[in-house]
């Protein structure tokens, strides 16, 4: 479904139900939004996430994730950021909960 992420859910962007989740566990430091469509951008902008502009030849729909990964955590390895851990969340289950990314969850 095109455009899925910046769609309306009960009053806000289907992406921004994900940010407000992840803001909320103390253990997620940064929330970085991993995309190569300026919509989705400009909405995670405005709900309090970074951005990493993703190119196109890792945004087809049957990329892998791993080679996503890799592109960006050479990226903030470059800026000296590499994280400890990542958190992937996706933006289509917007039902979850903050506590089910906590620190305690995460290395259960």
């Amino acid at each position: 479904m095109p455009g899925k992420n910046v769609k309306d859910l009960c009053g806000k962007p289907l992406i921004a139900w994900t940010i407000e989740a992840a803001r909320k566990v103390p253990e997620i430091s940064r929330i970085i939004v991993n995309t190569d469509d300026e919509d989705i951008a400009a909405v995670a902008k405005k709900h309090g996430a970074e951005v990493f502009s993703r190119p196109k030849e890792l945004a087809a729909d049957l990329t892998l994730d791993l080679p996503v990964f890799e592109h960006h955590l050479r990226a903030l390895e470059a800026e000296g950021d590499l994280p400890d851990m990542i958190v992937d969340i996706r933006a289509t289950a917007p039902l979850r909960r903050a506590e089910r990314f906590s620190e305690r969850r995460i290395q259960e």
